[in-house]
């Protein structure tokens, strides 16, 4: 084994498990935002936000997507 390489696996697997356990916590933080109704929350108050004024640039926000 050449000199210098002897750990390489070990930091790989440090990477690897570092981005592993960070999308885990998203995927958590994500659970709760949905589970606390923040997200249907969200949705609604936009939508009745676009809808509620009857200008044109509402409806051309509604009609592009």
């Amino acid at each position: 084994m050449p000199t210098g390489t002897g750990g390489q696996a070990s930091v790989e697997f440090a990477l690897v498990f570092a981005a592993f356990l960070g999308i885990v916590i998203a995927l958590g933080a994500l659970v709760h935002f949905v589970e606390a109704g923040a997200l249907v929350g969200h949705a609604l108050q936009t939508a009745s936000h676009h809808m509620a004024t009857d200008d044109a640039g509402a409806w051309g926000d509604v009609l592009a997507y």
